[in-house]
C-alpha cells in the first residue's frame, strides 16, 4: 500500500461502463453561467444604443430650435428630450449643439435658410 499516492479512477456501473454522474450537471451549470453573462452584455449594449438614439434625437431638436430661437430654445428642447445641452455654437449661418443623455453624447448642426418657414 502506497501512503499518500492517490489515483483518480472513474466509477464503473454494474455493466462495466464509466459512470459520469455529475459531469452533465457541471456542464449545464457552466452553460447557464455563460448564457446569463451573454444576456447581461446584450442588455448593456441595447441600453447604450437606446441612449445614443435619445441623445441624437435631443441634439437634432436642440439644433433646430437653436437655429430658429437661439440658445435658450436649444436648451429647452434638449431638456424636454431628457438631455442636457453641453455646448451651443452660433456662427451666424449655422448652429452646432452638443448634448448628453446618460453616458451618451451627440452633436447636431442646423443651418439658417434664406427662405426659412419660421421667419
Amino acid at each position: 500500500m502506497n501512503v499518500g499516492t492517490h489515483s483518480i479512477r472513474s466509477r464503473r456501473d454494474d455493466r462495466g461502463t464509466r459512470d459520469e454522474h455529475g459531469a452533465i450537471t457541471v456542464l449545464l451549470a457552466a452553460a447557464i453561467v455563460i448564457v446569463a453573462y451573454l444576456v447581461v452584455q446584450e442588455t448593456k449594449l441595447s441600453v447604450a444604443a437606446a441612449d445614443r438614439a435619445r441623445a441624437q434625437t435631443a441634439a437634432d431638436a436642440a439644433a433646430l430650435g437653436g437655429v430658429v430661437d437661439g440658445e435658450e430654445a436649444a436648451d429647452e428642447l434638449a431638456r424636454r428630450n431628457g438631455a442636457t445641452l453641453l455646448s451651443f455654437v452660433d456662427d451666424g449661418d449655422r448652429v452646432q449643439v452638443r448634448v448628453g443623455f446618460h453616458d451618451a453624447v451627440a452633436t447636431a448642426r442646423a443651418e439658417r435658410s434664406e427662405t426659412s418657414p419660421f421667419s
